[in-house]
């Protein structure tokens, strides 16, 4: 484990593949950063769940690193732990159930773990930099410890979201938008008002390219930990390959000159292709082009079609969404040791093959097998609905992870 001797100390976990890797990692950053005596308090998880797209497409929160982190609060003694997220605007305006999709609410049900959904709780209001007010859930105060599980990944418009960027689901439904009339000030306004108690990036499986939706998955194998936001972003911004000047708000952030001396010697270690923004986007992303989308009246527009397949084309929408849902009816195994081996890296609820089948009662159905499947071990029968887009869209860049 690498350490970095900031003002608030920041450390790197390399060559992180499988659960168990996962699990000594999250049980060793348990150690460097106590956790409170008291076993009663209410601990808060936010993962980032803010699409429908799993974690092997370098977009969400792990459910590996998920179950890992409430496994190890579980060994110590904490009783009451809660999972809690609110998802994107556009795919919460359509009613597509994200924490369903991504297994959260099986995750939660199995592991017996409150599920919150931030965008639908009672708010506080706070004061943006630029004086205006957004509602953020009541659930993120209430909370006695609040651990920050964000994703490690690029994106079009802030450079990298990371943990500081994460917050934004904390914002309740079309409130994220407002984030964007002043945006870099914006973010380091929310990162200065939520309390983060502890943050664990997920850099497993990272997104470089044009993320935060629409990038490629990047096989990486590190946890980052650290207290404080901006300095875990800071850090991590240096291992991707980024300066600190050219992630706008950490820059505006601003940090001490012997924070800045430790910054300036870590190395670009996995050098990101980075986000590429072109004029269309930077145009039509303003909020006077995107709040008419989510307005009632132009949901038919919006929603399906044309219209949202080509903004898709020319980069201004980074998501098409699909209703349908998974309807999966049993696997069928082809290949039981290459199935197996699978399982071991990669299965959250750490399943084997069992007469011959994956146990499907004891199954999250997350999908993360079969993404991962390049040797055709598993055979699936049923209905893939809005997953055989993401199979056609990112199934050739996860293959390609070999694991």
């Amino acid at each position: 484990m690498e350490l970095y001797n900031l003002s608030k100390k920041v450390v790197v976990e390399r060559n992180i593949f499988s659960f168990k890797e996962i699990e000594k990692s999250i049980s060793k950053i348990f150690d460097l950063f106590p956790l409170p005596e008291n076993k009663n308090i209410r601990i808060l998880l936010k993962p980032n769940c803010n699409n429908d797209l799993n974690a092997l497409t370098g977009n969400s929160t792990d459910l590996r690193v998920i179950v890992c982190v409430i496994n190890e609060l579980k060994k110590r003694g904490y009783k009451e732990i809660i999972l809690a997220e609110g998802c994107n605007c556009g795919i919460n305006h359509i009613g597509i159930d994200v924490l369903e999709r991504l297994r959260i609410k099986s995750l939660g049900e199995i592991l017996n773990v409150k599920i919150i959904d931030l965008n639908k709780t009672t708010y506080r209001k706070i004061t943006l930099a630029d004086d205006k007010f957004v509602k953020i859930s009541e659930e993120i105060f209430k909370a006695d410890f609040v651990i920050n599980l964000p994703k490690l990944k690029t994106h079009v418009e802030a450079g990298i979201s990371i943990a500081t960027k994460n917050l934004m689901g904390c914002l309740q439904g079309l409130e994220k938008r407002r984030i964007h009339d002043n945006f870099f000030p914006n973010i380091v306004s929310l990162g200065n008002q939520i309390r983060i108690n502890l943050n664990i990036v997920d850099g497993i499986i990272a997104m470089e390219g044009n993320g935060p939706g629409d990038g490629i998955a990047k096989k990486v194998g590190c946890l980052v930990a650290g207290n404080d936001c901006f300095l875990v972003d800071a850090v991590c911004a240096k291992l991707m390959g980024y300066e600190i000047n050219e992630i706008k708000y950490l820059k505006i952030k601003g940090f001490s000159r012997e924070d800045l001396d430790v910054l300036d010697k870590i190395q670009n270690t996995y050098n990101f292709i980075k986000a590429k923004k072109n004029l269309m986007s930077s145009v039509l992303l303003k909020n006077i082009f995107v709040r008419p989308r989510y307005w009632r009246a132009f949901d038919p527009i919006f929603s399906s079609g044309f219209i949202p397949d080509f903004l898709y084309k020319i980069k201004v929408r980074q998501d098409v969404y699909i209703k349908d849902e998974v309807n999966l009816d049993a696997f069928e195994i082809l290949d039981v040791n290459e199935c197996n081996r699978l399982l071991d890296i990669i299965c959250p609820m750490e399943l084997k093959v069992e007469n011959g089948n994956i146990p499907i009662d004891k199954c999250l159905k997350c999908m993360y097998c079969y993404f991962l499947d390049n040797k055709k071990s598993i055979k699936i029968k049923g209905e893939f609905g809005y997953l055989q887009q993401h199979i056609d869209r990112f199934g050739k860049f996860i293959h390609k992870l070999k694991l």
